[in-house]
């Protein structure tokens, strides 16, 4: 029988970007420090499944793991974390317990670093192109990821003794259509539009540039735009939206290197995210890449758009999903 330790991973939505890459860091690390893993997953494509599905779960035996990682944002079934919860404090309670990217009130949590990439970006307006009346437009106001972009936002303003007013940021929900909003008020007065938008997600970002493209108002030229996760809709619009990944896959790595710490009774190391800026055509860049074209089409394409990262994990890693 084998010696190596199993990790215990209860996740959801292994499909979506994000979660894909945050699992192909875990994986890689896990393998390379010699540790098997187990996964717990079920899909959320109807509420119906989502119920079903979640009974997976309740199959876990805590006894055969020396470790858990719950990813708790991605489990969306109402209930479900709770009774996790539960069950770990009872069945787990001595064993290494970790969340990822949700804060939680009864274990230890890593957060995703997304305020680092949005200090990069505005960085990145302000010192490169010249920009300084720069507005932010965040997603739904009280989580927790609005509140890390936001800050980085803030951040960079301040250390670039820029003024930040509330009237500069807006709010949405990280869909397409949350550009619609901010734009119509803006164009209210014309005269005084901002020099940038930082937003925090590349499908606001594209509603953005599609709402101004309406107006007749030019990106970059008129005004320029950054998104943040470097999605692929993002990269494929007719000026690429210059943006930067969500570091989930040195997400993956440290949480990986945090249990395997615990377990051993090490010191934990610090999270470091190495933030790498995807320089697309929206910040000034690549200015000639904005003649005549719309974004009209690409949102369309957008929001018809659907398809699925799953087998790409499961080629990635050959793992085999209970």
């Amino acid at each position: 029988m084998s010696n190596r330790k199993r990790i215990c991973v209860i996740t959801a939505q292994v499909e979506e970007s994000t979660q894909n890459r945050f699992m192909q860091g875990f994986l890689k690390q896990a393998y390379d420090m010699n540790y098997d893993v187990c996964m717990f997953l079920k899909y959320q494509d109807s509420t119906d499944r989502e119920v079903g599905d979640s009974n997976i779960y309740n199959l876990i035996n805590f006894n055969l793991f020396d470790a858990v990682v719950l990813c708790q944002d991605t489990i969306q079934t109402p209930g479900v974390v709770e009774k996790l919860e539960k069950r770990l404090q009872l069945e787990f309670a001595n064993g290494v317990v970790v969340v990822v990217d949700k804060e939680n009130n009864i274990f230890p949590t890593v957060m995703m670093d997304h305020y680092t990439p949005i200090v990069k970006l505005v960085d990145h307006l302000i010192e490169v192109h010249g920009h300084k009346n720069i507005y932010f437009l965040g997603g739904l106001k009280e989580h927790i990821h609005s509140k890390q972009r936001l800050a980085g936002y803030i951040d960079s303003m301040k250390a670039h003794n820029l003024p930040v007013t509330d009237d500069m940021i807006y709010y949405g929900t990280y869909w397409y259509d949350s550009g619609d909003y901010m734009v119509d008020e803006l164009v209210k007065d014309m005269e005084h539009l901002p020099d940038a938008i930082v937003c925090a997600n590349d499908c606001m970002a594209i509603g953005v540039c599609t709402a101004f493209d309406r107006y007749g108002i030019r990106v970059p030229e008129d005004i320029a735009v950054v998104g943040y996760d470097s999605i692929e809709d993002g990269r494929n619009s007719p000026v690429p939206i210059t943006s930067a990944d969500i570091p989930a896959d040195d997400c993956g790595h440290y949480c990986m290197k945090y249990i395997d710490a615990k377990l051993n009774g090490h010191d934990v190391p610090e999270f470091k995210s190495n933030v790498e800026l995807y320089i697309g055509g929206t910040c000034g860049n690549s200015a000639e890449l904005a003649d005549v074209v719309s974004y009209l089409p690409v949102l369309d394409s957008c929001l018809n758009f659907s398809s699925s990262c799953f087998y790409h994990v499961v080629d990635a890693v050959g793992l085999v999903f209970i």
